[in-house]
């Protein structure tokens, strides 16, 4: 397998968003309802979130098909996705280690925010030397969520 990654492009606008679509399909409904899985997906929001912040995307290519995305400001992720085929594979964490160690020559530490009912991508972060910072009530969707950060490489044992 041969893995690549790049700057995402208008051109890339609607295999994110169909890939995002799945990603959210799939992960989501395992630890949110399907009424906020449904709002967010039909939301506006879902459609902004990669058309206006189009530059800001680092995609995952496996040879010439884009199975991942991430979009960071500054030094936080907003978004880490891998399509659902390849979860499991490695390519995550081939992705975000490549990602994080790049932001970490220019930022002494990367943040990011997932939702505290996410056990299994709070899992992964953790595993990825990711430490938890704090937690806070995120009243307008009523969830928990969980602030991470890390100021180090991660995964530093081969994984």
């Amino acid at each position: 397998m041969t893995y690549s990654i790049r700057k995402a492009n208008s051109n890339d606008i609607n295999n994110l968003l169909s890939m995002s679509r799945r990603v959210t399909n799939y992960n989501n409904r395992q630890f949110l309802s399907d009424t906020m899985v449904d709002n967010f997906l039909q939301s506006d929001y879902f459609i902004k979130e990669i058309t206006n912040n189009i530059e800001d995307i680092d995609i995952l290519m496996l040879n010439y098909k884009i199975i991942g995305m991430c979009r960071f400001n500054e030094n936080i992720i907003e978004s880490l996705m891998v399509d659902v085929d390849y979860q499991g594979t490695g390519a995550s964490s081939l992705f975000l280690k490549q990602l994080v160690n790049k932001k970490l020559e220019h930022y002494k530490e990367i943040k990011l925010e997932c939702f505290k009912s996410n056990k299994r991508a709070r899992r992964f972060y953790e595993k990825a030397g990711f430490q938890l910072y704090s937690t806070y009530e995120n009243k307008e969707i009523n969830q928990e969520m969980c602030i991470y950060r890390t100021d180090k490489l991660i995964f530093s044992r081969s994984n």
